[in-house]
């Protein structure tokens, strides 16, 4: 019985799929107009911390869905989204929505700006 548990284990695993989170370290470059709010990300799983050029830090939480990565700053509307399929690339490009700017659904969601996370390879 104990040999049936051991490859059940090692059946979950190494042979079912893993969620692929976002690791390392990131530098965040905005549109031209919007580079003041560059800055260097660090992720890990399921939280993030942006280090801002003035030296504020803004928190934030990951979600994961099947094709999509929100990151959401914690205490603000400002949500930050990009494709998953995107992750092992040296750089992702995102767009910035206001969740406040509703008009109907997800659709009417509005972009306020976009821009590039560029992987900081030591």
């Amino acid at each position: 019985m104990k040999f049936l548990g051991i490859i059940y284990l090692v059946f979950c695993g190494f042979i079912l799929p893993q969620e692929s989170m976002i690791k390392g370290r990131y530098e965040m470059q905005f549109e031209e107009e919007f580079n003041s709010q560059n800055c260097i990300v660090n992720f890990d799983g399921n939280i993030y911390k942006r280090k801002l050029s003035d030296g504020k830090t803004v928190k934030g939480k990951i979600e994961y869905s099947n094709q999509r990565i929100l990151l959401k700053d914690t205490n603000t509307s400002l949500q930050m989204e990009f494709y998953k399929d995107e992750m092992p690339n040296d750089t992702i490009y995102f767009k910035t929505k206001d969740l406040k700017n509703k008009n109907k659904g997800k659709e009417g969601e509005i972009v306020i700006y976009s821009g590039k996370l560029i992987r900081v390879k030591w």
